[in-house]
């Protein structure tokens, strides 16, 4: 039996076999989910497409055989097969999937669209993610007013798993939300982000000169106490960065993870 992940539970999203592009490049995909109900203890997906994204194929054909949480069984589907569970959903040849992690979504309505952009709109769109097959989601800088409101339990419905950084940390004049020049500003940072409940600090380290620009960065010993106080309060660090020699230099003090990919 092959145990699903907190994230993915015994939730798997289907795609029906008539969302695929209809001749069209500019016609959006229709995605058809079906919606199963986590708190049953067995269903059955009968005659579905399995995609295998381990050994990149798809499976024609299965019934999948789900008990609590556990992915009891994956087998060739038979007509007129009897199963034994307590809900039996008729797929009709619709594609399963793995449901996705986003590790970098702003909750906007489109790239570098903030207009508009309120707390409440903010879990409009999380709330949304899940029609997409999206299962978490990582905002890497986002604000203190909006992370308090969006904490809040009571205002969120049924979402993705949240993870958020708060504003993210950057030099004065330079790139980042929270822009500091001491020791001491960061640590009140990251002591005001861990008793917030917050997981993960973001930082800077770019320049932008990939831009065209040239802003300041962090000094090194300010890049390592971010590191070190985070990993202190049993947080992870991560950071903007563009550069393939300061994306090596911040792992070596320790990184937990690039939020972005490396352009030089």
């Amino acid at each position: 039996m092959h145990r699903l992940s907190f994230l993915l539970l015994a939730l798997l999203f289907l795609f029906s076999s008539e969302s695929a592009w209809a001749g069209n490049n500019s016609d959006p995909i229709k995605l058809k989910p079906f919606n199963i109900d986590k708190t049953l203890h067995s269903i059955t997906l009968s005659n579905v497409h399995v995609v295998d994204i381990e050994n990149r194929k798809i499976i024609e054909n299965q019934d999948i055989i789900i008990e609590g949480s556990l992915i009891k069984e994956v087998r060739p589907h038979k007509p007129n097969q009897i199963f034994q569970t307590d809900t039996i959903i008729q797929a009709n040849g619709s594609y399963v999937i793995p449901s996705i992690c986003d590790m970098h979504h702003h909750m906007t309505p489109s790239d570098f669209d903030f207009s508009g952009n309120t707390p409440e709109r903010q879990i409009e769109i999380l709330e949304d993610q899940l029609q997409y097959g999206i299962q978490a989601i990582m905002n890497p800088n986002i604000s203190l007013d909006a992370t308090n409101f969006i904490l809040d339990e009571n205002r969120v419905g049924e979402s993705p798993y949240l993870i958020l950084t708060g504003p993210s940390i950057g030099p004065k004049k330079g790139w980042g939300s929270h822009q500091v020049s001491s020791k001491e500003e960061i640590s009140i940072i990251i002591e005001q982000l861990h008793t917030m409940g917050i997981q993960v600090v973001k930082f800077t380290y770019d320049d932008l000169s990939w831009l065209g620009g040239q802003m300041p960065v962090l000094e090194p010993e300010l890049l390592k106490h971010i590191i070190e106080t985070s990993h202190g309060k049993g947080m992870k660090a991560i950071a903007h960065v563009a550069d393939l020699s300061r994306a090596k230099e911040l792992l070596r003090m320790g990184l937990d993870g690039l939020v972005h990919g490396i352009v030089s």
